[in-house]
């Protein structure tokens, strides 16, 4: 019963998915060109949205509840893949596309309620922390590692600040958005 009920969940929040498809698509593509690293993401992303379309689409006539929950997983995480990509290219910390793993957490809360919604936001939130990271690491020297660290920890520092402020903003939404997902059902 409980796969059931997701499904159905799962059904109605198939525009806001193809919406995120939409806007990460025209990010990738049209305000970044298309940049080689991210073609496979893209690509591992859009197969991943055509799949649970198409599984959603069949789900009436067949069996397909424990597959559209993989394919709906498998969705969120190259989604955030994607998005870890763009946030990396555009600017790291200041990146203005940060918003949009604020879309990724909404939608879980629509398919997984608030301890998904809450699973998704601690994966957002260690994602942009990796890539904020990422970011101020210039080469692979240990070094660069631990000062970089560093730099990201220290007290003074906006980027601490920037890095706090969005893991916040992150877990607010995830809680306001899966407590109000939890009050529809």
């Amino acid at each position: 019963m409980a796969v059931t009920d997701r499904t159905q969940r799962i059904g109605w929040f198939v525009p806001l998915r193809l919406g995120s498809f939409i806007i990460l698509f025209a990010v990738v593509v049209f305000w970044m060109r298309y940049p080689q690293f991210l073609h496979f993401y893209l690509m591992l992303y859009s197969v991943a949205t055509l799949a649970l379309v198409v599984l959603l689409a069949l789900q009436r006539r067949l069996r397909v509840t424990r597959a559209i929950a993989i394919v709906t997983a498998v969705q969120f995480l190259t989604e955030l893949a994607l998005e870890s990509g763009i946030i990396y290219a555009t600017g790291n910390v200041n990146s203005p596309f940060s918003a949009l793993f604020i879309l990724t957490i909404v939608a879980a809360a629509l398919a997984y309620r608030l301890v998904g919604t809450l699973i998704v936001a601690s994966l957002v939130s260690l994602a942009y922390t990796f890539i904020i990271w990422l970011g101020l690491t210039s080469t692979a020297d240990p070094e660069f590692s631990l000062q970089a660290l560093g730099t990201i920890f220290s007290a003074r520092d906006g980027v601490f600040y920037a890095i706090f402020l969005h893991i916040l903003i992150f877990y607010l939404v995830a809680f306001i958005s899966g407590y109000l997902a939890e009050r529809l059902k």
